[in-house]
């Protein structure tokens, strides 16, 4: 009777601690999940340095830092230059599926960058009132002065006046981009690529 009591006790201890470890394991993936997306991923302290594409008549470097923000599972960027707006702060995260958005000074969310399984060729959503995105998802070899990266696409336009370009690599983020003016042209368009990182 002693040795069927032990045997039952030990039992439940064994499957009380599996589900335990189960239940932990799981929680970590999610929480990895809630705050992540391989094409833009965000950590504290991070830091993206880019230059203007070669051939370049002057140097301009733009530096974006990325901090956690006081808001939960949000970040913010010191520099928010990829639509032509340098030296803007903003608030950035990944919701639970992956989608990366920004948020405006007037509280509006812009989807920047749709969560992966929504990643095909000429798929479009609406990033604010005036442009929508367009995403190439087969790989395009771009070389930077940080290296060379297989990216994804990303076309922003309103159909018309204004284009802004993208170039995003798995686990390193935006590579490349360039915000130009389409009509009438710009006589020269402007691309950054990516210096350094960290």
């Amino acid at each position: 009777m002693f040795i069927r009591i032990a045997f039952l006790a030990a039992l439940v201890f064994f499957l009380d601690i599996s589900f335990f470890k189960c239940s932990s394991s799981e929680k970590t993936e999610i929480n990895k999940f809630k705050t992540s997306n391989e094409y833009f991923p965000l950590k504290d302290n991070s830091v993206w340095k880019y230059i203007n594409e070669a051939p370049r008549k002057e140097t301009i470097e733009i530096d974006v830092k990325c901090t956690t923000s006081k808001e939960e599972e949000k970040f913010e960027l010191s520099n928010y230059p990829f639509f032509g707006n340098a030296d803007k702060n903003v608030t950035i995260f990944t919701d639970k599926s992956g989608n990366v958005y920004v948020t405006e000074p007037n509280g509006k969310q812009l989807l920047l960058l749709p969560e992966t399984g929504k990643f095909k060729d000429d798929y479009t959503w609406k990033y604010n009132d005036y442009l929508y995105g367009y995403l190439k998802t087969t790989p395009i070899q771009v070389k930077t002065e940080a290296g060379t990266f297989d990216c994804i696409f990303i076309l922003f336009t309103e159909g018309f006046t204004f284009t802004i370009e993208m170039w995003l690599a798995k686990d390193v983020g935006i590579v490349k981009w360039g915000a130009n003016r389409t009509n009438p042209p710009t006589l020269a368009f402007q691309y950054y690529v990516l210096k350094e990182y960290n």
